[in-house]
């Protein structure tokens, strides 16, 4: 793993960090999400695994506006943001990559680079 520069700290300092607080979503009396709480710290890669129903899905879908949490929300640098349409999340600086289906010879970070987020241009890989 490289080490962390002057430039990668400053690019890092202008990401937001993400975090879900007790963030639920239930369909009917189905419980999808129960009081999930995370956080992302800014310029990280991140992977979210678990088995089928597990609630990886409906977790991303709440973050990216797809759906709205029954509880909790979603936090960007310290503050409560609704977020009710991918726009939002746009807006918020938050993307989401699947990168299951994704070119499986491209690194994440190349994925990235490929989805024309900006948000790791400065950042150099192998």
């Amino acid at each position: 793993m490289r080490a962390m520069t002057a430039s990668n700290q400053n690019h890092t300092k202008m990401l937001p960090a993400l975090e879900t607080v007790n963030m639920s979503k239930r369909f009917g009396s189905f419980v999808a999400l129960d009081r999930v709480t995370m956080k992302i710290k800014p310029g990280t890669v991140r992977a979210l695994l678990g088995e089928n129903g597990a609630g990886k899905c409906t977790l991303v879908k709440c973050i990216m506006g797809f759906y709205q949490p029954t509880e909790g929300e979603v936090v960007i640098d310290r503050r409560s943001c609704q977020i009710n349409s991918t726009r939002d999340a746009h807006k918020c600086r938050i993307l989401i990559l699947e990168v299951m289906a994704f070119c499986d010879e491209v690194s994440v970070l190349r994925k990235g680079k490929l989805a024309g987020n900006g948000l790791v241009k400065d950042l150099k890989y192998c």
